[in-house]
């Protein structure tokens, strides 16, 4: 039990900080446009932070794929069940053998961003990072083991892209939460964390980027709500992390209303980010 509560507080840390990961390019962008476009100085500080951000970020996408893989048996052993490990091209493994393959492609083109700060070249590295990203949110979700009968390739595709493009709209989130999070325990950011418009513009899109996913899990819950009988347990922590999430978005309106940078909201979203990664290992402990 221990191994697998170990395990999943691993993937959930892991999967909020490679979400991040995802669309720190578009950031990267719109910072390398303020800065050579617009001459913003606050720009052009924010670049190097952000390129190297995304570098420690990049860790985890495989991490998180590796503790996704590695639930699987911990989960069978913690109830007496046992798993033999299927060869890497096995049909149920190859969207995280994919996954882990765009992760590891995504490497060279981190570097090659890095080594063109302050360079027009930087552009086609980054644009390349966002759809790699964007892909393997997508290999992720494609039945390799075969289509569902009754529906077509075409239709298969159209789902699975839907559901990468709510996921990766979704990173918006965790993404925009790790940045205002180096404001504060960044000395580097000092400067950046007393901008008012960059405090707004991070808060913002945390909030904007969890908007649709609160909005389609409260319309679940309260499709179950009105049933009778008790509410299954994916439930149940589909509901404590709406709940996180809505709590975090409050934070996040104090922080983006406040004129000055509230030290006490950004702990207190801290916290609660860390609620909503222990969350599922709570409710392991508590079955």
């Amino acid at each position: 039990m221990t191994t697998l509560v170990l395990l999943q507080i691993l993937y959930d840390t892991a999967q909020f900080l490679s979400s991040a990961a995802q669309v720190l390019p578009l950031f990267i962008l719109a910072a390398s446009y303020m800065a050579d476009k617009k001459k913003s100085g606050d720009a052009a500080q924010a670049l190097p932070l952000l390129l190297r951000t995304m570098g420690y970020l990049w860790i985890a996408g495989p991490i998180a794929i590796i503790a996704t893989f590695a639930l699987v048996p911990a989960n069978l052993a913690a109830h007496g069940y046992s798993w033999q490990i299927p060869g890497l091209s096995h049909p149920a493994l190859l969207p995280y053998t994919a996954a882990t393959g765009l992760w590891l492609c995504a490497l060279p083109l981190i570097f090659l961003a890095q080594g063109s700060l302050g360079k027009k070249r930087i552009v086609l590295p980054l644009v390349c990072l966002a759809l790699l990203f964007f892909a393997q949110n997508a290999v992720l979700v494609w039945p390799f083991a075969g289509l569902p009968e009754g529906l077509s390739r075409a239709d298969a595709l159209i789902a699975v892209l839907k559901n990468a493009e709510h996921t990766f709209f979704f990173s918006l989130f965790p993404c925009g939460l790790t940045l205002l999070g180096l404001l504060l325990w960044t000395k580097k950011a000092a400067g950046l964390s007393e901008n008012k418009a960059v405090r707004k513009v991070l808060a913002a899109t945390a909030a904007i980027g969890a908007f649709p996913k609160v909005i389609s899990d409260l319309g679940t819950l309260t499709g179950y709500f009105f049933r009778e009988g008790h509410m299954p347990p994916p439930l149940v922590l589909l509901a404590l992390h709406t709940g996180a999430i809505l709590a975090i978005i409050l934070c996040l309106a104090g922080i983006f209303f406040a004129e000055k940078t509230q030290p006490f909201l950004l702990r207190l979203t801290a916290g609660l980010v860390l609620a909503y990664c222990l969350l599922p290992a709570i409710q392991i402990l508590c079955q």
